[in-house]
This record gives structure tokens, sequence and C-alpha cells, in this order.
């Protein structure tokens, strides 16, 4: 399919599929080296697309065409294009704001879990995940499953080799997290202590301890993370 088409299915979805109540945004995309577009969303029924930006301040997607096929086709969902360890790293897929836009974050606590909904296409919202459906991040491959605020849920693997949260900056984080082990061995600093964890166990994190993960087996590890709490 042409970018267009993606981009006009995606918005007659999003018509199709809003109901009252719902986040309402007028937002843009970009399409690297190719166009830009523009949903314009006044009213809970008047939904239009349009070519090209207008004159006005808006946050606006910023991709290529291949990331927009990757997310159209499976392969990424939105969440994982846009997922970084920290905000000065590079994405498959970003968030830019055209004419001086400034939101405040409340806005983002909406626009994050909007931008699931608009990219994940279909009733109900399935996601898929593991090696092929991933990306590296905080290093190693994550895929995210959903935010909003005060959650985060991501699927994580560990490939022998591969540290988690190595860099003593990404360490810690001011809400709690639970990490649900599903696979293979890992081991990890928790607080300072070395610990081994095994497919079926899980380990709570309190919000600012330090933690990070390792494989040294053969096989990938995987774990379920679930961040949660005001902060999150």
């Amino acid at each position: 399919m042409s970018v267009s088409e993606i981009i006009k299915e995606y918005v007659e979805v999003y018509k199709s599929s809003f109901t009252s109540g719902e986040y309402q945004y007028s937002f843009g995309i970009r399409i690297k080296n190719h166009s830009d577009w523009f949903i314009k969303h006044v009213g809970e029924n008047d939904i239009s697309l349009q070519e090209g930006f207008p004159d006005k301040p808006f946050i606006y997607y910023i991709l290529d065409e291949e990331t927009l096929n990757d997310i159209y086709n499976g392969r990424l969902n939105a969440l994982t294009a846009m997922g970084k360890a920290k905000g000065i790293d590079t994405a498959p897929m970003d968030i830019e704001f055209h004419n001086g836009f400034k939101p405040d974050n409340e806005f983002f606590n909406k626009f994050i879990p909007f931008s699931f909904q608009f990219w994940t296409r279909g009733q109900p919202k399935i996601v898929s995940f593991g090696s092929e459906y991933s990306r590296l991040i905080h290093g190693g491959n994550a895929t995210a499953l959903y935010y909003q605020k005060g959650l985060r849920t991501a699927w994580y693997q560990i490939e022998k080799g591969q540290h988690i949260n190595r860099d003593e900056s990404d360490q810690s984080n001011p809400f709690p997290s639970l990490f649900v082990f599903i696979k293979g061995t890992v081991l990890g600093f928790i607080g300072g202590k070395k610990i081994e964890f095994n497919q079926g166990q899980s380990v709570f994190v309190p919000e600012n301890v330090t933690h990070e993960f390792w494989n040294e087996e053969k096989n990938p590890a995987e774990f379920i993370l679930i961040m949660f709490g005001e902060k999150a």
C-alpha cells in the first residue's frame, strides 16, 4: 500500500472507532522525504484529513516510510517505535512540535495512550511481542505493551552478553517496578545485592532502588516489566 493509502486507512479506522469522552486531538504526521498530513479533530464527529501542515501550533509524529510500513504490518507497534532509554536518544518514530507548540505534562499523560489507540488498529487492541517485534532499548530487546499515566508495561528479552541498565543513570526510577521472569535465567543487582532470577519468579523493586540485569547463559531470558505508581 502507498503512504497515502495507509494514512487514510488509519484515519478512517480512528473515525469509525472514536467514542464520546475519548481524547480529541488535532495532530500531524510527517513521513520523512515524502509528505506531511494533518488530522483535524473538532467536536466529537468532525474528523478530517488534509495533506500538508497548517500554519498553527500542534504536535506531530515523524517517521520514515519503512517504519510506517512496519507499524501498519504489525512488525512494530508505535510505542515500541517511539521507545527511548534517554530523551536524547533517537528512535524510528518520534514526536515534534510545529510553530511553537508547547505541551504540558498533562498533555503527554493523555497523548501517549492516545498514540496507542490511534496506531493500534482493530478492536480489541492486540499487541504482538517477541524478538521479531522488538527494539534494543535500555540494553535489551524490548516491546512496549501499553503506557498511560501511572502504568507502563513492556516485554523484555535479554540475550547472552546483553546488560539492562548498565548505565548508572538508568538504574533507578521514581516509581516502583515489578519484574516477572517468564523464561530463562538472569543475574541482577537489586539495591546492590547480587541475585539470580529464574523462570517462574518475580521481583518487586521499590522506587529509587537501583536495579540492573544481565544474561550469562546461552539461551535468551525474558521478563514482563510493570512500572506503576503516581510518578510512572
